[in-house]
């Protein structure tokens, strides 16, 4: 009996440690509202990569604030492999002439490549755009658009609650509908509603196939950051890089995605604005936005209209200001000299006002960017 006793005991032993040392499939939070992936059977490995994407704003802590940063999480987004497969999805944007001696800045679309390496699955309309945003409300951010005097700012803890990135339907929780997405929809928290506008999973619309290099240099503009003149590498490359952002946003069916999110995101403040109470009691340690008298629909829809037709405008004077360190390169003789720079490089050097003319976001039909708002 005992001999059996131990054997049972052994046996039982080495089951838990063969189920114990199994390897465990780390598991990914969803996001509320986020589309579930058809059902596998037990066992069988996700092969396809997630690509997540996120922005932050807040003072965080040691600047006088006593929060953290707010990190807002988007849908994930598809690898090149997976996008290439979507009809929804545009592709493929690239200089015409990959290796072309002139280095001529000007995108077109592809009607098909030899490979996917040089290609991003590209954000039309920037994550981080929206990170600047909220930053410019509560005057924590890089931006330099003026913020009118008329308005009262938000403080960081507000804007997280009337964000509410966690959709929370609390007590103190801000829910609504937007009644254009139909009743099936329900209630949500403001955030869930602006970042279904962006380009993901859930919205391949928003998402492009387009070059690697150009879409660097994108993000550094629309980061707020200036493009610096590269130390070492293929300058000329660099230069085509980022004078191919506006070449690439100039592109009708590109501007026309970052119009359709930008007037998305506008509805969903619009909305916002109309079903907020307003008047309600904040909680201790929260600073409301201060709205003007008139006219009566004031509020975070029209504050972005201001904010984003003045980002755009500073890209563009980054862009005047990164033309004259392109001029001061070729000036001091960096690189190929001036007899045999490219086409489109000499035409900078040639003219002061290129940057004026090319380096520039549509502006529609009247000077304000009257096709980005609704």
């Amino acid at each position: 009996m005992k001999l059996l006793a131990l054997l049972a005991l052994y046996w039982a032993v080495a089951y838990s440690l063969v189920i114990t040392n199994q390897p465990v499939r780390p598991t990914r939070p969803r996001l509320p509202g986020t589309k579930t992936s058809t059902q596998r059977p037990q066992g069988t490995f996700e092969l396809r990569p997630r690509n997540t994407k996120s922005t932050q704003f807040g003072l965080g802590k040691g600047k006088g604030n006593q929060e953290p940063k707010v990190t807002l999480h988007f849908p994930n987004y598809p690898a090149p492999s997976q996008a290439a497969r979507q009809s929804a999805v545009e592709k493929y944007y690239d200089f015409q002439h990959k290796n072309d001696p002139d280095y001529n800045p000007e995108m077109t679309k592809l009607n098909t490549v030899p490979s996917l390496d040089n290609f991003n699955t590209e954000h039309v309309y920037e994550g981080q755009t929206l990170g600047r945003f909220f930053d410019w409300l509560i005057e924590a951010g890089s931006s330099k658009v003026p913020f009118p005097t008329v308005y009262g700012r938000p403080n960081q803890s507000w804007m997280k609650n009337i964000l509410n990135p966690e959709n929370l339907n609390g007590q103190n929780d801000f829910q609504f509908s937007i009644p254009s997405q139909g009743p099936q929809q329900g209630p949500q928290s403001l955030w869930f509603h602006i970042r279904k506008c962006v380009g993901s999973r859930e919205n391949y619309g928003g998402l492009v196939l387009a070059a690697k290099g150009m879409n660097y240099r994108k993000g550094v503009l629309f980061g707020g950051k200036n493009p610096q003149i590269p130390g070492d590498g293929d300058q000329l490359n660099d230069f085509r890089n980022v004078a191919g952002v506006f070449y690439y946003m100039g592109i009708g069916e590109i501007w026309t995605k970052f119009t359709t999110t930008s007037h998305c995101i506008e509805g969903a403040l619009a909305e916002f604005d109309r079903q907020f109470p307003w008047r309600r009691a904040e909680a201790p340690g929260r600073q409301a936005l201060q709205r003007p008298l008139s006219p009566l629909n004031a509020g975070l829809r029209t504050l972005y209209r201001i904010w984003i037709s003045g980002e755009l405008a500073s890209i563009e004077g980054t862009a005047e200001q990164w033309i004259d360190l392109v001029n001061d390169y070729i000036r001091r003789g960096k690189g190929k000299s001036s007899s045999t720079l490219p086409g489109w490089l000499n035409r900078v050097r040639q003219s002061e006002t290129y940057s004026k003319r090319k380096l520039k976001f549509r502006k529609g039909t009247g000077q304000r960017y009257d096709e980005l708002l609704l």
